[in-house]
């Protein structure tokens, strides 16, 4: 008999900020397995809040579908604009 019911979406993403950049680590909720990754290093004409607001909407409104979003910030301080 086969199986029914909902099959939900469990991915994760996890943000790493650093002071030269920051990078996604997408993995499945469930198992943990790696889905995806991608690493952003900055020019010093980027600026990191807005470059990082531009690749999180890509990655938000592509195929991923998060239920839970981590950032990990590497450094003493950094600030990221709540816009």
């Amino acid at each position: 008999m086969p199986v029914t019911g909902s099959k939900s979406i469990s991915n994760n993403l996890s943000i790493r900020v650093k002071a030269d950049g920051f990078s996604f680590l997408v993995t499945e909720g469930r198992s943990g397995d790696i889905l995806h990754t991608q690493e952003f290093s900055l020019s010093s004409q980027q600026v990191l809040h807005e470059e990082l607001a531009l690749q999180l909407n890509a990655i938000v409104g592509g195929e991923w579908k998060f239920t839970r979003v981590r950032v990990i910030i590497y450094g003493d301080s950094t600030y990221i604009p709540q816009q």
